[in-house]
């Protein structure tokens, strides 16, 4: 026998692209993690609800391998370039739209600005040892009559996702110049601050 079903397969491209939404969605509709009843009983300090956003929106950037990977394994792919697209129409919904910012913006906002630097400070350096590695938890191998676990899946050859965290950066950049004159009276200092990191960024590269 040749086991069941295939070895490996993509999660569809329309499936990723609701799930990027979703998460940010989650993020922005998260008050209830502050529930008053519960909040007020615990001593002073920083609601566990930032730190639980904050774990997320951060694993959530980690995981950009992950895309990069099915997107060379998929018939229909959801590409990388397509994915940062989404995710940076739902980090700076508020400024693209005009919209006043929330706690939540700026926290994603600031994660997106850390995790871009992150991602672009090596271009055009000595990249060795920088090894992506893809490890798909609980994905099992199809092998002949048995399953095994997978594999970590290096990645570095393919990922580019740092050239398209710079493509966007730029984009951005253009974008904050226009809200820092344009934005609620409250918001600009924070649009202030993100136009500042861009354009330290930029100017290193």
């Amino acid at each position: 026998d040749g086991g069941v079903g295939k070895a490996y397969e993509a999660v569809p491209r329309d499936l990723q692209k609701r799930a990027v939404s979703w998460v940010l969605r989650q993020l922005q509709e998260s008050a209830w993690l502050d529930n008053p009843e519960l909040v007020d009983k615990f001593g002073l300090g920083l609601p566990n609800s930032w730190r639980i956003r904050n774990s997320l929106i951060n694993s959530y950037f980690g995981r950009m391998s992950y895309v990069t990977l099915s997107s060379h394994v998929a018939d229909v792919p959801y590409t990388m370039d397509e994915c940062m697209r989404d995710v940076y129409a739902g980090v700076w919904e508020s400024a693209l739209r005009g919209r006043p910012l929330n706690r939540v913006d700026k926290l994603i906002q600031r994660a997106w600005m850390t995790n871009t630097k992150r991602e672009i400070v090596d271009i055009g350096g000595n990249r060795i040892g920088l090894t992506k590695d893809v490890v798909p938890e609980h994905i099992l191998l199809n092998a002949g009559k048995s399953f095994e676990l997978q594999q970590a899946v290096a990645t570095d050859m393919i990922d580019e996702r740092d050239v398209y965290f710079y493509k966007m950066l730029r984009e951005c950049k253009s974008m904050l110049e226009k809200a820092v004159v344009s934005a609620p009276e409250d918001d600009r200092a924070h649009y202030r601050a993100m136009l500042l990191m861009a354009t330290k960024m930029l100017k290193n590269k």
